[in-house]
């Protein structure tokens, strides 16, 4: 498959929901659609105020061999705000944040 991007920051009246949003395509042919299958996966950040660091999924097909699969994590949070245009996290960054936490 291949990768596509893109980072999205999205306001909704009462929350702020910030994700990265990834785009694959040119995946396997789908018999059912006769078309390569796609899918946009979107790593969400999580401020809910549980302690768990469980993420939340959910996979969804909004048509034939198109799927979305969405993360929702409060690990996120800190992965988005190192993310650059094309939705490619700059690692070391993302490692000192962690080492500095």
């Amino acid at each position: 498959m291949n990768l596509i991007k893109i980072i999205y920051l999205h306001f909704y009246p009462f929350e702020i929901f910030r994700y990265a949003s990834l785009y694959y395509g040119n995946g396997d042919q789908c018999e059912l659609a006769k078309k390569p299958r796609v899918v946009e996966v979107k790593l969400r950040c999580s401020t809910r105020n549980n302690k768990s660091h469980v993420p939340t999924m959910y996979l969804v097909e909004p048509e034939s061999c198109s799927y979305v699969l969405g993360i929702e994590s409060p690990v996120f949070c800190n992965i988005i705000d190192y993310t650059d245009e094309n939705g490619i996290p700059d690692v070391e960054k993302v490692m000192k944040h962690f080492e500095e936490s």
